[in-house]
């Protein structure tokens, strides 16, 4: 059968075909799911469907077309047209109806968080000691609402709270919100706070005042930010006894130093050391811990702003050669140099014998420290700005100060006002908490938000569209968090059930009963101490391990060992001054019934005190502890402070109307020694009815024992004491490790958190930028062009990685050590390596120091005679690094061997020798520097002397510094020889192997002479192995320690200056200083 097809085949159609039935499909599972543009698309099918010389086929869609399909299908999807009936339609759908917790109109906002959420917080926060929240809001990620007569809303954005939980983020609560005022902020934060939870202890976010402002007012007992700023002024300055904010508001440091450094003042200096010099010593004040060392600090920033001379007084006193403002660069270049010596100045000054101690940074003789004036940190800071400005208003010096700044001191007095906020000045005060904090978490967490979960999405989108993808997302997210939290749970509960196995020993001493006789504990002992002859006085009792009483007039009941191996989960819950656990908040839920279970607050259950300054629920009906405030427990006590002295992170919550309790025989005790436990501060000791389980101590129900997690609830319930549970708490600690080391993350050397080795040896007057050290680069990368030296000519230098390295080390290490810095100086007068290695220090790299370093070792090494081009001379450095040493260090040795006879008339009286070099012996690439030193350098030694017969004093004198050579004996050399190990020293310099070391490994310290040696830098060699001559192809690299406890890398053949890896490094040399 045969059939033709007729047609005018070749005609072109007039328009496209209509997009329909499975080529919708297509297009529909091309763009909406496979996220496909429209443009790529269509010609992925004009690919497959045409060839060339083609017409464009008509069932290929227009990009209009494709994008009209897209939206009518997403249309489809919607709930509702408006976003915000679609979002309502969703909070009483059963898949979002526990997690959407409320919707505002106008103005909008949503908030949501889950069950899931709430019981993981739950959770954790009664197994964390410092819970920990940080707080911040992103935009860019809802599109703005329309509204009728096409009116928009304002922007929308997002605001988080997330903390950390097992080293993954976790989101505890979420918003988007058309409104950022504090007021938005904290309604959010209470309609969370009112589900049941409890506020975290320390939160931290960005200085946004409207975040700040609304965290205080959700999560301390202070109404407004201004009051908060008050109480941590008052409390600082010793002022008042306020009771201690419930929540510590900290905030981001990276966002503190970012906000100083766009100071535009700062970025308009001329001085390129303006900048770094205001920013460190800004800085510095974060690590304060009184408002003392604050004051130093800005009264030194303060002087050199408003100073506009520097150096020597015009008119010097006898006392006084310098004006305010350069020694108050000195003050702050030591500081900013290393933050050791930071901390001694301080340690110094804090002492209370030594408070009127000079302190030795350039600060005047004469200084005092008067009495903390001011009623805020920010007028504390105006007054000092003042007395600075009126101090060195009249002075004169002979040099222009290039830091003059005075319109920087309203920027930095008003900065101030955040003090406590952006510093570390309140740790101590709340007892935890280090000197910065980071809310990088949250910000990685916005990142993954928006990079990660809408990666396909084109943001900003319908608000309806993100709270659903972002609440799908939470939600597998928050399982597998729950899933980590349990797993960890299930293997600590059987620790315990296996401990609970084991056999509970008490031995209790003679006959005497303890079941009516008062005892106090004593928690460094974890013994009970029984009375049992005299009631009238309670004694301190000496005992040996076993439990015996050295004192036969007490019995005690000492604790099982073994308890210490017992893992309790059960923690304390939060302090005693929870607001949000009081009154109303305990009688109200949330829309959904989670919280009615085990975390609700129910009946009016009597809360007491633990040792750590905790509540715990006494309520039947709740198996958690929770928090019934303090005004609950002891109505007596109006003023409740936290006791600061206490070794708790969370502090202990002591009365300072009664800072002592009476026991039943009416006798005073300390408060170091006086229970946290209501009643028994009230003299109603325990019966003996309930007993720690562990060391059989008489306790209360409440108070001063705590459920055990491992019994049943109701008549069977046992209770374990404080003292026991403290102990098993430190167990769990370690079972926690999991072999896992904390991830340690390093700032950058160039932070202005990190100290800067050498910044006190800068000239900040100079406008170009000086680097600390100069880089010596290697000769072989000029590319053979000569420099032209006068009195020498021209000259090529190759090979020059050998004394390049050495004069590195010792450059850093005069940059790092005061005493080899005054050493050097002292020898630079008639010793050119010295005055090249101060050189290093106050010039940056360029022709002058490289023509230096030519005349440097021109005398050490000989020029080619025959000429490479004309009069060009070629001088080849190429040498091993002790050899170098012996040949640039003439005249300043690390050691002189003395040898002195007794007889003053011998001939022969003084045979020293002095050694640049001391050479050290590791056998298979192993060596103890320590234990060599102390081998060599021994005390005096008696000879004969062979002049004259008399007795000859052999001593060594230790100079500022010491170089030391690592030689790698190969261990066929030693079976091949017939000499003692000790003998065959002379040899080894030609045999010399790898001795390759971790640089984290090699001690940081040596000790000569009760003389205490720090290490500054190593020498390091790359090459082939070397079981011959020491000579051969290879490279030398400078690895420099420098006093902030990093190590550089300084290869000459690179461009910069580098960190060092954790590699092992072949060390030929090591450097130690004073």
């Amino acid at each position: 059968m045969q059939c033709s097809y007729v047609g005018q085949f070749d005609i072109l159609h007039s328009k496209k075909r209509r997009l329909m039935g499975s080529e919708m499909n297509r297009v529909l599972n091309a763009t909406n799911k496979q996220k496909e543009n429209a443009s790529v698309y269509i010609r992925s099918e004009v690919n497959r469907l045409m060839k060339e010389g083609n017409c464009v086929p008509a069932q290929i869609p227009n990009s209009s077309s494709i994008r009209t399909a897209k939206c009518r299908a997403l249309r489809k999807e919607r709930l509702h047209t408006d976003p915000i009936i679609a979002l309502f339609i969703m909070k009483r759908n059963t898949t979002y109806g526990d997690t959407i917790r409320d919707i505002g109109y106008d103005h909008f906002f949503v908030h949501f968080w889950s069950n899931l959420q709430l019981q993981i917080y739950k959770e954790f926060y009664l197994k964390s000691k410092i819970p920990c929240m940080q707080f911040d809001a992103t935009g860019g990620c809802c599109r703005k609402i329309k509204r009728l007569e096409q009116h928009q809303s304002s922007n929308l954005f997002l605001y988080e709270g997330v903390m950390e939980i097992e080293n993954k983020t976790f989101t505890a609560l979420s918003m988007v919100s058309e409104q950022h005022d504090n007021l938005a902020i904290s309604t959010w934060l209470d309609r969370w706070l009112r589900c049941g939870v409890r506020a975290p202890k320390m939160t931290v976010c960005d200085q946004s005042m409207a975040l700040m402002s609304a965290l205080v007012k959700s999560f301390t007992q202070f109404k407004s930010l201004e009051e908060y700023l008050g109480t941590c002024f008052k409390l600082v300055s010793n002022r008042s006894n306020d009771i201690i904010p419930y929540c510590y508001i900290r905030n981001d440091i990276n966002h503190f130093i970012h906000l100083i450094c766009k100071w535009a003042p700062l970025n308009k200096s001329k001085y390129a050391r303006t900048k770094p010099l205001y920013v460190r010593s800004m800085a510095l004040l974060i690590f304060c811990n009184t408002l003392d060392e604050a004051k130093l600090i800005l009264e030194a920033i303060f002087k050199i702003a408003f100073s506009k001379s520097d150096g020597l007084l015009v008119n010097p006193t006898e006392n006084i050669t310098k004006t305010p403002c350069a020694l108050s660069k000195t003050f702050l270049k030591n500081l900013i140099k290393d933050k050791t010596s930071y901390i001694q100045v301080f340690d110094k000054f804090i002492d209370s014998s030594s408070t009127d101690d000079v302190l030795q940074c350039g600060i005047n003789n004469d200084y005092n420290i008067p009495e903390i004036v001011g009623n805020s940190f920010k007028e504390w800071a105006s007054i000092i700005a003042d007395n600075c400005k009126a101090a060195v208003e009249h002075v004169d010096g002979e040099d222009d100060n290039g830091q003059y700044m005075p319109e920087l001191v309203p920027l930095i007095i008003n900065v101030m006002k955040l003090y406590p906020c952006w510093s570390g000045i309140m740790t101590k005060i709340f007892g935890f908490g280090d000197a910065t904090v980071s809310s990088s978490r949250i910000e990685s967490n916005f990142n993954q938000i928006k990079n990660g979960v809408f990666k396909n999405e084109n943001l900003p989108i319908r608000v309806d569209n993100f709270v659903e993808k972002l609440i799908h997302y939470y939600r597998g997210d928050h399982l597998l968090t729950a899933n980590s939290v349990n797993t960890i749970q299930q293997e600590n509960n059987k620790s315990q059930k296996n401990y609970c196995n084991k056999q509970q020993s008490i031995e209790i001493y003679k006959n005497h009963s303890i079941k009516n006789i008062p005892s106090t504990y004593k928690g460094n002992y974890n013994v009970v101490i029984e009375n049992s002859k005299n009631n009238d006085e309670i004694h301190n009792v000496d005992h040996n391990e076993n439990g015996n009483d050295n004192n036969k007039e007490y019995e005690f009941v000492e604790c099982n060992d073994e308890a210490n191996d017992y893992n309790d989960e059960y923690d304390k819950g939060n302090d005693a001054n929870d607001k949000y656990d009081n009154g109303d908040f305990n009688n109200k839920y949330c829309n959904d019934e989670y919280e009615n279970g085990d975390y609700g607050n129910k009946g009016n259950g009597y809360n007491n005190e633990d040792d750590n300054g905790d509540y715990h629920d006494n309520s039947n009906d709740d198996n958690d502890e929770v928090e019934n405030g303090d005004s609950n427990s002891n109505s007596n006590d109006d003023n409740v402070k936290y006791d600061k002295s206490s070794n708790d992170n969370n502090g202990s919550a002591v009365s300072s109307d009664d800072n002592n309790y009476e026991s039943d025989n009416g006798e005073k005790t300390n408060d170091d020694d006086a229970p946290t436990c209501l009643p028994c501060r009230n003299g109603d000791f325990p019966s003996g009815i309930h007993r720690c389980v562990y060391c059989n101590k008489a306790v209360h129900l409440f108070g001063c024992s705590v459920k055990n997690p491992l019994s049943e609830e109701g008549f069977g319930e046992s209770r374990i004491c404080l003292v026991c549970d403290n102990k098993n708490k430190e167990s769990m600690a370690n079972e926690m490790w999991m072999k896992k080391k904390p991830v340690t993350n390093f700032r950058s050397t160039k932070s202005y958190l990190v100290a800067q080795p050498g910044f006190n040896h800068l000239n900040l007057n100079l406008k170009n930028k000086e680097n600390i050290v100069a880089f010596l680069k290697n000769s072989n990368t000029f590319q053979n062009k000569p420099l032209i030296v006068k009195g020498i000519g021209k000259v090529i230098l190759t090979n020059s990685c050998s004394p390049d390295s050495l004069l590195t080390i010792l450059a850093c290490a005069a940059a790092d050590s005061e005493i080899f810095h005054k050493f050097l100086l002292e020898k630079s007068k008639k010793n050119k390596t010295s005055q090249f290695v101060l050189q290093m220090i106050k010039s940056k790299s360029g022709k002058k120091i490289y023509n230096e370093r030519i005349r440097l070792l021109a005398p050490h090494y000989e020029f080619n005679n025959n000429h490479i081009v004309s009069d060009i001379k070629l001088m080849d450095a190429m040498d091993i690094i002790s050899s170098t040493a012996s040949k640039l260090l003439k005249g300043i040795p690390s050691y002189i061997r003395l040898n002195r006879c007794s007889d003053f008339l011998c001939s022969e009286f003084s045979l020293d020798h002095s050694y640049e070099v001391l050479s050290l012996t590791a056998y298979e690439g192993k060596i103890n520097v320590q234990e060599k030193i102390n081998k060599y350098f021994t005390e005096k030694e008696y000879i004969e002397c062979q002049s004259c017969k008399s007795n000859r004093i052999i001593s060594i004198s230790m100079k500022s510094h010491l170089l030391i050579e690592l030689l790698s004996l190969p261990k066929d050399l030693e079976a091949s020889t017939s000499f003692n190990t000790s003998d065959i020293g002379a040899i080894q310099k030609n045999y010399a192997g790898k001795v390759q070391l971790h640089l984290d490994s090699i001690a940081k310290t040596i000790q000569i002479y009760k003389e205490v040696y720090y290490l500054r830098g190593a020498v390091g060699f790359s090459g082939q192995d070397r079981w011959g001559l020491r000579v051969t192809a290879g490279h030398y690299k400078a690895f420099a320690y420098r006093s902030n406890d990093q190590w550089e890398v300084y290869d000459d053949l690179k461009d910069g200056v580098s960190l060092a890896t954790k590699n092992k490094v072949n060390i030929e040399m090591l450097l130690y200083t004073k």
